[in-house]
């Protein structure tokens, strides 16, 4: 009669070495996609800094073998540039606009759909996540129209109402399932303690829910900065930044001494807001149930 043999364990420095090439694998592919990432971005970078004769004799990477040549003397130039501080001046205000608004409305339209019982409130909703898959594109030549009509095109309201619109829906969806998961028993007390509706909403509503206040402010901040299409279509003198761009590349070609830097800095100031307020916008979604 045979017997079998028990199986032999993997030893402890097996383990270690497969854990260890495990890891390592699975760092090097991280440090192959973040590079991917990355070096567009560094390119631009390099570029903005090397002067317009030293670019036609060679790409960004003479940076390396001659540092000499880099200089801040671009930026210098094209923050005096008019069209490039009005259109970083309208991008501000747009911005501005077209974050706030619609996350202040999609606050109180959250409240109203999870804590104050209206009839046809779960058709709302279901409207609202309807119309976050209508694009923006479909809606332009009739927002052009209109706008012709109530004097809003070529202009930062006009900008600022279309970026507010379209991104209602999803505001709207966020805020009612993260305000949906605050206990009613806080609402309740309030009320019985006399406390107005807009007051609950102010003292209560508000605080707790600032991870996703603050989350869906970086998502419209990242899609209004960013926008390229909405600002050629909409705007002609009033370009935010990305379109200002775009027309510039159009008109001057391949000036890169004034392109890059722009481009540059058009780039990095979302990068950088991202990543200041990337605990909030974690916890804002968790919160939400949309982890």
């Amino acid at each position: 009669m045979t017997t079998l043999a028990p199986r032999r364990k993997p030893s402890s420095v097996g383990r270690l070495a497969a854990w260890f090439m495990t890891r390592t694998a699975r760092h090097l592919m991280l440090l192959v996609v973040a590079v991917t990432w990355l070096l567009p971005v560094v390119g631009l970078f390099f570029t903005s800094l090397l002067p317009a004769e030293r670019l036609s004799e060679g790409g960004w990477w003479q940076a390396f073998s001659r540092p000499t040549h880099l200089s801040v003397s671009n930026y210098e130039a094209i923050l005096d540039t008019p069209w490039l501080s009005a259109a970083l001046t309208t991008t501000v205000w747009v911005t501005l606009g077209g974050a706030v608004l619609p996350v202040a409305i999609a606050l109180l339209a959250g409240y109203a759909l999870t804590r104050l019982d209206l009839p046809g409130s779960d058709w709302v909703v279901l409207g609202v996540v309807v119309l976050m898959i209508v694009p923006p594109q479909m809606a332009l030549i009739p927002i052009i129209r209109l706008y012709n009509v109530t004097n809003l095109f070529d202009t930062i309201l006009g900008l600022v109402l279309f970026h507010t619109a379209f991104g209602l829906p999803f505001t709207i969806f966020v805020m009612t399932n993260y305000i949906g998961n605050i206990p009613r028993e806080y609402t309740d007390a309030a009320r019985v303690d006399g406390v107005s509706e807009l007051g609950i909403v102010r003292r209560i509503i508000l605080p707790l829910s600032l991870p996703a206040v603050a989350g869906l402010l970086i998502i419209q901040v990242l899609a209004v900065w960013n926008d390229l299409l909405v600002g050629l279509v909409l705007a002609q003198s009033k370009q935010p930044i990305m379109a200002a761009l775009m027309s510039q590349a159009e008109f001057r070609g391949t000036n890169f001494d004034v392109i890059a830097p722009g481009a540059f800095l058009a780039a990095i100031v979302p990068a950088v807001l991202f990543i200041v307020f990337l605990p909030y916008y974690e916890r804002g979604f968790v919160g939400a149930g949309l982890d």
